[in-house]
């Protein structure tokens, strides 16, 4: 008998607390309903979904930042990256940073509204004679990509190109980069290239010998400093090593964050025409790469003047037959990270 009273009383109490929810619930209920039938019927309301009131978020940021100057691109808002652009946030620090200034993410999208370099090669068909090596095209504008993610949209991008010769890759340079404002500088040892300056195009070709170290810095104060160095020259070691050596360090020369390129180093490799010493193809690469490590060397195996090197080399990049030296901010000495007790020691 006493089992079956706890159990009534029991069951008596799951009743009631069901009860309980029950009213809590259809409460609830009326209250939305009422909401809803005054919310409906109040006039220029309009109801609103979740996706609307994200999108309208969205849409009223933009605006502000395009009233700012900022700019706004639809894959900012929408959230949507083509594949250049995760590339291009691969390869800028401030991008992993999480650091965006607007006039950076403009620079990279405006560098794709330049047509296809390789598509300029295999298409070239001005009388100027043309004579490139297909697989160039590629390299170049993966660096140039690179070099336009630094500096601001809008700026004169100024180009040195060393060796004119025939005239065919100022005719491709200037179609390449006709959506920017573009400054063109030829120099050449031939006086009949002088027949490729175009003044009223800023193409400009100066007279002079690479390996003189005064005609170079003559054309730099003229006309520089420079976005863009290409050494298309005699390809001789000597004359490489000459311009590199007074072109890349100078301020004067070269902007802060610009690109230096040197194309055909495949012609040392091919006897004693363009080089004096076998060596001389191993030796480039080595004598640029180790004035980049100038402070791991002790004092008294740095060499004078070195230091301005490392100071604004930030990387060497070697291809077929070419190298990329990107000017801007050197490491310096690397920053060691150095945890845990438990250690080998040999």
């Amino acid at each position: 008998h006493y089992f079956i009273q706890s159990n009534l009383r029991l069951r008596s109490r799951e009743m009631t607390d069901v009860r309980v929810k029950g009213l809590i619930i259809v409460s609830v209920t009326l209250v939305l309903l009422a909401l809803l039938h005054f919310l409906s019927n109040t006039p220029n309301y309009k109801m609103t979904s979740a996706f609307d009131m994200v999108r309208d978020h969205n849409e009223g940021s933009a605006a502000a930042k395009e009233e700012e100057g900022e700019g706004a691109h639809s894959w900012e808002m929408e959230g949507t990256e083509s594949s250049w652009e995760l590339e291009a946030r691969s390869e800028s620090s401030w991008e992993m940073e999480g650091i965006e200034p607007s006039w950076e993410i403009e620079g990279i999208e405006s560098s794709w509204d330049m047509p296809s370099l390789h598509l300029i090669y295999t298409e070239y068909d001005e009388p100027h004679y043309f004579d490139h090596w297909e697989e160039y095209a590629e390299h170049y504008e993966h660096h140039l990509k690179a070099l336009f993610s630094k500096i601001p949209p809008g700026t004169e991008f100024k180009m040195l190109e060393i060796g004119v010769q025939s005239g065919g890759s100022v005719r491709v340079w200037r179609r390449y980069f006709s959506s920017k404002e573009f400054y063109y500088v030829g120099m050449d040892i031939d006086k009949k290239c002088k027949r490729s300056e175009v003044k009223e195009e800023n193409i400009f070709i100066e007279i002079g010998d690479q390996s003189d170290p005064e005609k170079l810095q003559e054309v730099c104060q003229k006309h520089g400093p420079f976005d863009f160095i290409v050494d298309d020259g005699g390809h001789r070691y000597q004359q490489i090593k000459t311009s590199l050596d007074t072109l890349f360090p100078s301020d004067v020369c070269m902007k802060h964050h610009s690109l230096y390129a040197i194309e055909d180093l495949h012609v040392m490799a091919m006897g004693p025409t363009y080089s004096d010493d076998p060596g001389d193809f191993m030796s480039l690469p080595g004598y640029i790469f180790k004035k980049m490590h100038y402070y791991w060397y002790k004092q008294n195996q740095r060499e004078e003047g070195d230091e301005v090197w490392a100071d604004r080399m930030e990387s060497i990049a070697m291809y077929n037959s070419m190298i990329f030296i990107e000017r801007g901010d050197g490491e310096g000495m690397l920053t060691r990270i150095s945890k845990g007790r438990d250690r080998f020691r040999g």
